[in-house]
């Protein structure tokens, strides 16, 4: 894997049929390295393999493909093997192609935790319009974890409208979520509504969250001081 060669496939391959696991997903890890162009077909007939952690492995592996044939591939893997789906949702996020938001969302509600998380991060990756309506749905779902992702992910949307819900975000009974939409509302402090919500989070309950808001309202003022300073 540190030392890739086009002479070391064949001892890779026979690796990828030993009876040790750990050996498994070592080669894995070195195929990908080699950047071969026949890499799905070499891991496709893998994905049953009965060690999990070789799957995972499997999963990353893919997503950092380039073949087409990729999306189709992970997908598969999420509807036969729900013990690598939140690997396997990365995965797509690496990937990239948007045209899997609608299977996202719609996994969404059935997952644990971590999946719905790394759902979340693999759409807002993805930048697409598509998934902003579900970004501000989940900014009311009970886990905070979860609103905490959405009000991260809704900051990769560059809408009006995102960026208010940011704000809303701001007044959330969690200091996690209040934190998050903070940080975010640095990057836009033009925007009218953005200055008096991080005034008001400098007098958070929360000290960690105060402390935040005070220093991006310092970013904003030196900002301004440097925009306005007259040229030399």
């Amino acid at each position: 894997r540190r030392s890739p060669h086009v002479s070391q496939r064949p001892f890779i391959e026979q690796a990828l049929a030993d009876a040790d696991p750990e050996v498994r997903r070592a080669a894995i890890s070195s195929l990908v390295a080699q950047h071969p162009n026949d890499l799905i077909d070499l891991l496709e007939p893998l994905g049953d393999d009965p060690d999990i952690g070789v799957r995972r492995e499997i999963a990353q592996a893919v997503g950092l493909s380039r073949d087409a044939r990729a999306r189709d591939l992970l997908l598969a893997q999420i509807a036969r093997d729900p013990h690598t789906r939140t690997q396997v949702v990365r995965a797509l996020g690496d990937v990239g192609d948007a045209s899997v938001v609608p299977q996202l969302v719609e996994l969404f509600e059935s997952e644990t935790l971590l999946t719905r998380l790394a759902i979340i991060d693999a759409l807002g990756e993805m930048k697409d319009g598509g998934a902003e309506p579900a970004f501000i749905r989940w900014l009311g779902d009970p886990e905070a974890e979860v609103r905490r992702a959405a009000v991260q992910a809704l900051g990769r949307c560059a809408t009006p409208s995102a960026r208010r819900r940011v704000v809303a975000a701001t007044r959330d009974t969690a200091w996690q979520v209040r934190a998050a939409a903070a940080t975010l509302l640095v990057d836009a402090p033009t925007d009218t509504w953005a200055i008096p919500a991080l005034e008001r989070l400098c007098h958070d309950e929360n000290e960690y969250v105060a402390e935040l808001a005070k220093k991006r309202l310092d970013h904003v003022a030196l900002t301004r001081i440097t925009v306005q300073a007259p040229a030399p």
